[in-house]
């Protein structure tokens, strides 16, 4: 059924990031682009300009008092897992029993204040959820640096390399838990009038942009965003949708066709119970159990762990490259609040290609974090996990079999290999083009216009 309303900005997902931008769009001074005085002055001006006469510094010249009210934008939001914000994102948090998040408190969706989140932990007596990141601010200094660097740095001497994290930096550097991080979206939200009753359950089926009859004004085009009950229009779309392609197992010869009937192998993503609901029976049985975990990054390693603890018997962790320790999934240089130099550089590229070139060497690959290596570890010496590196699955096939007791099982036997200094990647990406967008590697490009870079190069190297 056709909608002829034209939203200003229709937001697909839900999420943290659908979230973020909502919130942003509310703020009209956000903290990217405002000093801390400045902020002070135009809440004092939005708070009692109403009031009074305002005197202007350069020109001497008298304000009187007016009310000036900025229309906010028009916006809609589309989820297809609920009609809240965070619905999947708790859901698949629950179901992972995650207690705590990887990233550190300036990690927010605050646009008013950077330390808006670790703010909100003190002002509510919550500064015991916060768990120390270890081992990252100013780890780059030695011990032995320090004390030869002590009292001998005299004008005119050579100056050490800035590095990656300032120690004025140290109390940004904990991680929140989930029901504070939460919390505290659900403050942003309040704060900004960001109820449910702009968000609607629904699935994008498709989105397309250019002139509509009877609809654009002028014959400026506009995007068409298509449900399986309704269309809508709008001047932009932000797609906020996270991994929302269907996931997929990678195809191997020996592997049955129809994978939905395999209560056995499922993605991470397509996990309702777990453990699986076969799995608990044998458990309740006292029967062994067996699972085969494959990945590289972090929620495989909390899933190894959640399995442990959940009582299945044993755990095969095979992953495809190199076990990677890392804090977080870009390395430190891009994790400082103030003067990042490497987001400086990627602000600052020359084309679009350059700036893929940074993302890629900069994401890396998947890592583990220092706490769940030392889980990991835990389990391995314990004799209930088997972690193999550089592992290559090919091919795997399901066989029936019976147990002593006469009962039916099916068995996942893998053919696997050892692989060595390759660069193995699964990583399938979709990427439906609109004729109006511009796109690098599959990575949409934003716009000139948009992006407004020449205006805000400063705004980068504050």
């Amino acid at each position: 059924m056709p909608d002829n309303e034209v939203y200003d900005v229709i937001i697909v997902g839900a999420g943290p990031c659908g979230l973020a931008v909502a919130a942003r769009l509310r703020e009209h001074t956000p903290a990217a682009l405002f000093t801390d005085e400045e902020h002070r002055r135009f809440h004092w001006i939005n708070k009692y300009g109403n009031n009074v006469s305002l005197k202007h510094v350069r020109s001497g010249k008298l304000s009187v008092p007016r009310r000036i009210v900025k229309p906010e934008y028009k916006m809609m939001v589309l989820d297809s897992s609920d009609d809240k914000w965070l619905g999947r994102w708790k859901e698949l948090f629950g179901l992972y029993d995650i207690s705590h998040l990887r990233s550190p408190m300036l990690w927010h969706l605050d646009p008013l204040d950077r330390d808006s989140l670790l703010a909100h932990a003190y002002s509510e007596n919550r500064e015991d959820e916060l768990v120390e990141i270890r081992n990252c601010v100013g780890k780059e200094i030695s011990k032995h640096a320090k004390k030869k660097n002590a009292g001998t740095r005299h004008c005119g001497t050579k100056q050490d390399a800035r590095i990656a994290i300032n120690l004025r930096e140290r109390n940004d550097y904990y991680t929140p838990s989930q029901s504070l991080f939460c919390d505290h979206c659900e403050h942003i939200a309040l704060r900004y009038s960001l109820g449910s009753d702009f968000i609607r359950k629904d699935v994008l089926m498709d989105l397309d942009y250019g002139t509509v009859r009877g609809v654009s004004v002028d014959d400026q085009p506009m995007f068409t965003v298509k449900t399986p009950t309704k269309q809508f229009h709008a001047k932009a779309v932000v797609l906020a949708v996270g991994a929302a392609n269907q996931p997929e197992i990678p195809r191997m010869p020996s592997m049955p066709v129809d994978l939905h009937n395999l209560r056995q192998a499922c993605h991470s993503l397509q996990i309702r119970t777990f453990p699986d609901p076969h799995l608990q029976q044998r458990m309740a049985a006292g029967k062994s159990t067996h699972v085969l975990i494959v990945g590289g990054g972090l929620t495989s390693a909390q899933l190894t762990d959640l399995a442990i603890r959940k009582g299945v018997t044993k755990i095969w962790h095979v992953m495809r490259g190199p076990c990677r320790i890392k804090h977080f999934d870009v390395d430190l240089e891009w994790m400082g609040k103030y003067k990042n130099t490497e987001q400086a550089r990627f602000w600052l590229a020359d084309s679009d290609e350059e700036r893929l070139e940074i993302f890629k060497a900069a994401r890396g690959g998947g890592s583990f974090t220092p706490v769940f290596y030392k889980r990991l570890k835990k389990h391995v010496a314990s004799g209930r996990l088997e972690l193999h590196e550089k592992i290559s699955l090919l091919d795997c096939k399901f066989e029936q079999t019976n147990e002593g007791n006469g009962g039916p099982n099916t068995t996942l036997i893998l053919s696997m290999k050892r692989i060595f200094g390759l660069n193995v990647t699964f990583i399938k990406s979709y990427t439906h083009t609109l004729r109006s967008a511009q796109s690098a590697e599959g990575f949409s490009v934003v716009h000139e216009t948009v992006r407004g870079r020449d205006a805000q190069k400063s705004q980068v190297l504050n």
